[in-house]
């Protein structure tokens, strides 16, 4: 699982990618950025993370900042040492809010969580889709008789 770290903490981003190591030793941190400037060209510059761990208060301000700025189309966990932004956070689809120190156990539940939203029957991967679409078409699939014209 490709993560990305938005925190401004050196310890807590050191603390999060050991504990997220510990968990699953496959996992691969992409980058710790550690303001909205920062996340905001990272999301434009870079495809999706599979997941996004992301403090709240950070360097040049609250992370929503971000989501008014561009598309976060990964999953996220907020990990913040503060309680009161926990309903803002589930209204950007946040999957689970961590508190600050972050216990390990919390967080093996957070990261089930997303393992179980990507396996959801019907969930599916819309890249994959694309990618089976256009070699079926390259093969000369037809589809309710006519052939398709796929744009992406």
């Amino acid at each position: 699982m490709k993560i990305l770290l938005i925190e401004d903490e050196l310890p807590a981003a050191r603390q999060l990618t050991k504990l997220l190591l510990a968990y699953n030793p496959d996992f691969q941190i992409l980058e710790t950025v550690d303001s909205v400037d920062s996340a905001v060209r990272w999301f434009r510059t870079f495809p999706a993370p599979d997941l996004v761990f992301m403090d709240i208060q950070i360097a040049d301000g609250l992370s929503f900042d971000i989501f008014r700025q561009v598309e976060v189309k990964a999953p996220v966990i907020f990990t913040t040492a503060f309680d009161h932004y926990a309903v803002q956070a589930f209204k950007v689809n946040a999957i689970d809010y961590l508190l600050k120190p972050v216990d390990p156990e919390e967080l093996a539940h957070a990261l089930k969580k997303v393992e179980n939203q990507k396996n959801k029957p019907g969930a599916f991967d819309l890249e994959k889709l694309a990618q089976f679409l256009k070699k079926e078409i390259r093969k000369g699939t037809h589809f309710s008789g006519k052939k398709p014209v796929l744009v992406l």
